[in-house]
């Protein structure tokens, strides 16, 4: 355990909404622990972003804005956050890129990857292929799905994954 950093946060395999988020302070804790399949350490984090790839592309990006920084999960569906818009040209570079690597790794088309910041580091949270959709986010994947359209009837054919430039994988 000398490598452990408590407290952990532990997740279910399958969760949805920041729901059954378990905080485990020490090893007893998380041999009581019979819901959770993974625990990570937990960070205090600056910022925290939803960044919607599709196809290898950063189609929309927005920054959660707690109501209170000291919750561990600052979740809009549980009331604590609210989504801001961030406008393309204020995009995070480092978040854009960790969010393509992350769903290019994944092998998956579209994709709302999770990331939070500390300092000058950031950290892929997860990969959510069925994001909830509202307001700007719809507009953001309505956006992509025109792109995808248009390539299919320009080049009768699906586009390609995007590949990173080797500089940057």
């Amino acid at each position: 355990t000398n490598h452990i950093h408590f407290p952990l946060i532990g997740r279910a395999k399958y969760h949805l909404q920041g729901k059954g988020v378990i905080i485990s302070n020490n090893i007893r804790d998380i041999r009581r622990d019979i819901k959770s399949r993974y625990w990570s350490e937990i960070i205090d984090k600056d910022r925290e972003y939803r960044v919607y790839v599709f196809f290898g592309k950063v189609i929309g990006m927005e920054e959660k804005i707690p109501k209170d920084r000291n919750n561990i999960v600052w979740n809009f569906h549980a009331g604590n956050s609210v989504f801001k818009s961030i406008k393309r040209e204020n995009y995070p570079i480092s978040v854009c890129t960790l969010a393509i690597q992350a769903a290019t790794i994944i092998g998956i088309d579209f994709s709302a990857v999770d990331i939070i910041s500390k300092g000058n580091q950031d950290y892929v949270l997860e990969l959510n292929a069925s994001p909830s959709c509202s307001g700007i986010r719809c507009k953001c994947i309505a956006k992509g799905l025109t792109w995808v359209r248009d390539k299919i009837v320009t080049n009768h054919e699906m586009p390609q994954h995007f590949t990173l430039p080797s500089m940057i994988r």
